[in-house]
């Protein structure tokens, strides 16, 4: 077994340490889930992705950066029966299409919210709410179906002879091809989409926010222009 660099446990400590911050975070957002600000939709979304996100993180750590460490491959990684390689692999591209499918949804919430304010709460409702959160938590189970059914034989195999680094290979490469194809185009989608949403929120915030300024500057104006008649102050005092 390879013996950890400095790099690495440079590494591990600071991915350690935002994991725990990260964990804090949850933990704040469940703890006040009935207080407000934190039971609005936003925060429901945001829990729902953060637990999607740890989940990803734990999956990556044990079964992708490990082995590609070379840490415990003979005596761990190559023995694994292939039914554990296999719900690793899949929870990996399910935990990573969940996390897609979080981000659109946290971005048309947010677009629904500042842009389109008008009914929004009405659109996210309780049962919308919950919808989305299904899809946020469950969506990918769908998305990795077929690589339960056609993707017989996932098993961990030796990348470099000296590191011993391994990683999880795919015995169909042409649905391994084709979920790359299918990945590309996700995140082609979600990023437009959701840059495409943030930039207009950023349009609406930023002419909102000058609209106010100039209602003030013409406020103060008519105020300067227009003076209070001193024998009205005078009569008041």
């Amino acid at each position: 077994m390879r013996m950890p660099t400095p790099l690495d446990i440079c590494f591990l400590a600071i991915s350690a340490f935002l994991f725990i911050m990260y964990i804090f975070f949850l933990i704040t957002l469940v703890v006040y889930r009935w207080s407000q600000p934190f039971r609005s939709v936003f925060f429901s979304l945001t829990l729902a992705l953060g637990v999607v996100d740890v989940l990803q993180m734990f999956h990556t750590y044990l079964l992708l950066k490990f082995p590609s460490f070379g840490w415990m491959t003979n005596s761990l990684y190559l023995n694994l029966p292939q039914s554990v390689v296999k719900y690793g692999s899949c929870a990996l591209w399910a935990l990573a299409f969940n996390q897609h499918i979080a981000v659109f949804i946290i971005a048309v919430n947010r677009f629904s919210a500042i842009v389109v304010p008008h009914g929004h709460n009405s659109r996210w409702s309780p049962f919308a709410t919950r919808v989305a959160n299904f899809l946020i938590c469950f969506s990918g189970v769908f998305f990795v179906l077929p690589k339960i059914v056609y993707n017989s034989s996932i098993k961990y195999e030796i990348v470099d002879n000296v590191t011993m680094s391994a990683t999880i290979v795919w015995g169909n490469q042409q649905l391994l091809e084709k979920y790359k194809y299918v990945s590309i185009c996700l995140n082609l989608i979600v990023n437009m989409g959701c840059f495409v949403m943030y930039m207009t929120i950023l349009c609406v915030a930023v002419r909102r926010h000058h609209g106010t300024l100039r209602a003030k500057v013409s406020i103060n104006r008519k105020n300067t222009a227009n003076p209070p008649d001193a024998m009205v102050i005078y009569h008041q005092i």
